[in-house]
């Protein structure tokens, strides 16, 4: 059964895809940073196949970078809880790489420069590697993806980038970059794209779902299939059938709106 949080504490990846054009039910985001210990709907997730996939890839991401020099800690030891005004805001950064003010994983000499270069990757990431992009960072954050590359990945890690000078100690005073490792490829994120335009994006996107006011459910059969929430927290839910077509069960204003199936198929395109 739902319960009501003491204040609104919201987890960076309910607000990723948001960010990212991604998704678009901000109520979804919000429920969740309003309410605890909902029912959870069951998927067909493989949890355990994943978890080993990406452990995997932590794990020798993050030896590579201890190979190369850099001081480097993991997951749990990059948890963090941010209290502000609006909301708490956490995460777990898969790993975070400190390389020192000299020669950090941005500049063209560092030891993380020249192990990304070693290892090769997409053109964009290797160009910057090598000196042609922005003067680089002594601070790395890297987040491991087992999937396929989403625009979310990208704002995951800026928003890690915002965050960890104020929640990690190794990474106070410090430029921070980001890399989202994918299995055979790596996206470099130079310090510079964290603008202040996108800061003012995460802080604003926090502040609406850490809001009193409920915003309108925006209920789609592509973004309910990758949610959570039951029918009995969200009415307006879109449930799909065999097919991937929405059956529109929900018994709020979606269930009425057109996106019942129809009793008969009434038409001959296809």
């Amino acid at each position: 059964m739902a319960v009501p949080r003491s204040s609104p504490y919201i987890w960076v990846t309910w607000i990723t895809g948001l960010l990212a054009g991604d998704r678009h039910c901000l109520w979804s985001a919000w429920y969740r940073a309003h309410f605890k210990d909902y029912e959870r709907k069951p998927t067909g997730f493989d949890l355990a196949a994943w978890t080993a996939t990406h452990a995997e890839m932590v794990r020798t991401r993050g030896q590579a970078l201890r190979d190369a020099g850099c001081e480097v800690f993991v997951e749990g030891q990059n948890k963090f809880a941010l209290k502000g005004r609006a909301a708490t805001l956490g995460g777990v950064p898969d790993l975070v790489a400190v390389c020192g003010p000299v020669g950090g994983p941005g500049d063209v000499d560092g030891p993380a420069a020249a192990h990304t270069a070693r290892e090769g990757g997409p053109a964009a990431t290797g160009r910057a590697m090598s000196g042609a992009g922005p003067a680089g960072a002594d601070a790395l954050v890297i987040d491991c993806k087992s999937g396929r590359q989403r625009n979310s990945d990208y704002f995951q890690v800026l928003t890690y980038m915002l965050v960890l000078p104020l929640t990690h100690p190794a990474c106070r005073g410090r430029r921070i970059a980001g890399e989202i490792q994918y299995r055979d490829a790596s996206v470099r994120i130079e310090p510079e794209k964290l603008t202040d335009d996108l800061k003012r994006l995460i802080r604003t996107t926090i502040e609406q779902i850490a809001g009193d006011e409920e915003p309108p459910r925006v209920p789609s059969a592509g973004e309910c299939r990758f949610c959570d929430l039951c029918l009995g927290d969200c009415p307006d839910r879109i449930e799909e059938d065999d097919d991937g077509a929405g059956d529109g069960r929900g018994a709020g204003t979606a269930g009425r709106s057109g996106k019942d199936s129809p009793p008969g198929i009434g038409h001959d395109l296809f």
